[in-house]
């Protein structure tokens, strides 16, 4: 989700919620792509757009293989 946001600007989502990815493409400068903007598809404009959307990344913070889900 949150790539379509990101590569997409111009989709009709009003808010978009991203959640469980397997890994993020990051707003990072240095780190190549996939993991990062570096040489990614997307031009200046483009990313300003992308920003200007409304996105919410959850993210777990016992997300791995001991995690029991007891309560």
């Amino acid at each position: 989700m949150h790539r379509l946001v990101m590569f997409s600007p111009e989709n009709k989502i009003d808010r978009a919620i991203a959640a469980n990815s397997g890994w993020y493409t990051v707003l990072d400068r240095d780190t190549v792509f996939p993991y990062g903007i570096k040489e990614a598809p997307i031009d200046k404009a483009t990313l300003q757009q992308s920003l200007a959307k409304k996105l919410v990344v959850f993210l777990g913070e016992f997300d791995n293989k001991n995690e029991t889900r007891e309560t």
